[in-house]
């Protein structure tokens, strides 16, 4: 997706300097389709909910038998590379499974709605507003996330064996770190794979139309802004999508990861 945001930043440089529109958006709305489009039909037939695993009240009452020092050299299971405990994650992945599951609402709705005025209005092209600010606040989100996950992970590890001293640091943590992974799930699990689905078409049946109208010099005289809204809205989008599909499988790892800690726990003081 690289190559696609070298395009948008050179289309905001270009736009406000008098240059062929339709060259411009030729050049990058073809890109972003690609990108958006390569989002179709991913998130449909999905697995069932992710749940965790295990009954925790059993795995409490067990906990509860023993000292931390006799649990803590026990084994547990981490995402590839976790090099930090299980609630240290699990609060950098709140914010950002908040973020993400805003994918409907606060992203590809709020840009269909925009590629829909663009259609129907003949006027709206030389509209002056602006959603610069909005996707850049997306995109500096974005990266904030990665970075505050990103370091939660020893570099270049695929260690997913460690010891429970290494992820809780008291058996009274348990109780939140399994609170905290079902809200996670709760999150992720409220974005309805199928209205996803669709939104990701409509978004690409709406841009197909527009790359027509291009193709017709129906767009000449758009203003820069709707120009930057219409290119850079693309790029988010996409870039939004990838994001979800990232902390999807994020909190689906975390998930499986405490799920497998506390089953193999129960099954080692059962022998």
């Amino acid at each position: 997706m690289n190559h696609l945001r070298i395009k948008i930043e050179r289309i905001a440089l270009e736009s406000f300097s008098g240059a062929d529109i339709k060259q411009l958006l030729t050049n990058a709305i073809p890109s972003a389709l690609s990108d958006v489009k390569d989002f179709f039909g991913k998130f449909t037939n999905t697995a069932a909910a992710i749940v965790l695993g295990f009954n925790p009240a059993s795995f409490f009452k067990e906990v509860s038998k023993h000292p931390y020092l006799d649990i803590s050299p026990l084994a547990a299971f981490v995402p590839e590379g976790l090099d930090t405990t299980f609630l240290e994650y699990s609060h950098k992945l709140l914010p950002a499974t908040e973020h993400a599951t805003g994918i409907i609402t606060n992203v590809l709705s709020a840009y269909t709605v925009f590629l829909s005025q663009l259609i129907n209005n003949s006027d709206f092209k030389y509209s002056a507003n602006s959603f610069e600010k909005v996707y850049k606040d997306l995109a500096l989100e974005r990266v904030r996330f990665n970075a505050d996950i990103g370091h939660c992970f020893k570099k270049g590890s695929t260690k997913t064996e460690v010891s429970i001293g290494d992820v809780v640091k008291r058996n009274n943590d348990w109780q939140q770190v399994f609170s905290e992974a079902e809200h996670l799930l709760k999150m992720i699990n409220s974005v309805d794979h199928k209205v996803l689905n669709r939104k990701i078409g409509e978004c690409s049946d709406l841009l197909d139309v527009i790359m027509e109208k291009i193709k017709r010099n129906e767009f000449d005289g758009m203003s820069p802004e709707i120009i930057r809204n219409l290119s850079d809205g693309a790029f988010q989008v996409a870039s939004e999508l990838e994001f979800y599909s990232v902390m999807h499988y994020r909190v689906t790892a975390y998930a499986n990861a405490v799920t497998r800690t506390a089953e193999h726990f129960e099954k080692t003081m059962k022998h």
